[in-house]
């Protein structure tokens, strides 16, 4: 966030960041300071301000120089994450693929030869008597100059092909995600174009707004698959055109289907008297394909305030086609 502020003072995050943000970053910095000032670690002593016996200031000309151009910390001597970083920083515009082999190798053990166990800070000078090499130093001579050899003459080709790989990988699966969102989103304009007939229906003299009325044209069906089937259209009126989440009713259970009569009994005591409890919407739901809603912690940043004003120009332009399909077939009279 300070690199940011520092070489992108205009960027829209930055400019939105409130009070208790600033006031996260001072305990931070307070905290850190205090660390490192504790008269406890040797980091007090590098520190100028304290006058630290090992501080700028206290150095002599030739310390300074011998100084010079040397690591100004441990990594390569700790563990396969500081190698892999120590080598990121090292090799300049190097990959990360390239970088974090070194980590790889040392978290394998590829190249080891034990020599901790040289070092063990005790005044013993006895030396163990049996060390476990790296799986490199297990092959005979001539089959690591072997090694050596090959890996510097493909190096370059097998690099790139493992780059192409890679690319490859990766585009497949962006392809697939990119065809599983248009998936959902035709499934949604689906239902939408179903939906925004089902409202219309509602909205027209074929619903059956009251009890007596649906028991009225209940009664004038003589076939229980009509009866079934306009009594499923009446609660799907409210369910899908509508949106009315309580109307919903499945159309069977354990492999039994519910009977016309059933489903009309759901329609009159539930579905029917939701219009006092609820509104009939302007325009039919529309499921849009969008990320999954999870807790929030602090401000909304800007990049998702972004997103989700592009998505509802997005909602709005899938929504406008399959009303065109839709009134196409009307004028088309399919």
């Amino acid at each position: 966030m300070v690199k940011n502020e520092v070489l992108m003072p205009n960027y829209r995050d930055n400019r939105a960041t409130n009070q208790l943000c600033h006031s996260l970053a001072e305990d931070m910095a307070s905290t850190m300071l205090m660390d490192m000032a504790d008269p406890r670690k040797v980091t007090a002593e590098m520190i100028t301000k304290l006058n630290g016996v090992n501080c700028f200031n206290n150095q002599t000309a030739i310390e300074k120089k011998a100084g010079y151009g040397i690591h100004a910390n441990n990594d390569a001597a700790e563990g396969n994450f500081a190698v892999f970083d120590d080598a990121l920083n090292q090799m300049g515009r190097s990959s990360i693929n390239r970088a974090c082999g070194q980590g790889m190798t040392r978290y394998n053990h590829d190249y080891e030869r034990q020599s901790a166990s040289y070092v063990t800070g005790r005044k013993t000078k006895s030396i163990p008597n049996s060390v476990e090499l790296g799986l490199f130093h297990t092959i005979p001579s001539k089959l690591q100059d072997s090694l050596i050899s090959m890996s510097k003459s493909q190096f370059e080709s097998t690099h790139q092909t493992y780059l192409t790989s890679i690319k490859r990988q990766r585009d497949r699966r962006a392809q697939k995600k990119v065809d599983a969102n248009v998936k959902k989103m035709q499934s949604s304009q689906k239902k939408f174009k179903e939906a925004t007939w089902l409202l219309q229906q509602y909205n027209s003299p074929c619903c059956w707004n009251t009890v007596k009325k649906a028991l009225t044209e209940f009664t004038k069906l003589s076939l229980h698959t009509q009866k079934l089937k306009y009594v499923k259209e009446q609660i799907l009126m409210r369910y899908l055109g509508c949106g009315w989440v309580e109307a919903h009713h499945a159309w069977s259970k354990d492999s039994v289907s519910y009977t016309a009569t059933e489903l009309l009994d759901h329609l009159v005591k539930i579905v029917i008297p939701l219009k006092k409890m609820n509104s009939v919407p302007d325009e039919a739901p529309f499921e849009m394909p969008k990320m999954p809603d999870l807790p929030v912690l602090g401000t909304q940043t800007n990049d998702l305030e972004s997103y989700e004003e592009g998505m509802e120009d997005e909602k709005l332009a899938s929504m406008l086609q399959p009303l065109k399909e839709r009134e196409g077939r009307i004028n088309g009279g399919g």
